[in-house]
């Protein structure tokens, strides 16, 4: 998916919300509880990614060799 950048987190997203509305039809209480849990710990996944910060360094493009 080479379209703009997030595309595929949020069209994840969007699937994400479409089973949580399916599990949500079924009205069965262990069901969404089981779901709820599961959110639950992409929500805290999602903020680790945050805490581990970028997984590539950006490289500096105003780093200039004088030396040469």
């Amino acid at each position: 998916m080479g379209g703009r950048p997030g595309g595929e987190m949020w069209q994840a997203f969007g699937q994400v919300a479409m089973a949580a509305k399916a599990v949500s039809a079924t009205r069965d209480a262990a069901t969404m509880t089981e779901a709820a849990k599961v959110l639950e710990d992409t929500r805290r996944a999602l903020y680790r990614i945050l805490a581990d910060g970028p997984q590539d360094e950006p490289v500096d493009a105003e780093i200039v060799d004088d030396e040469s």
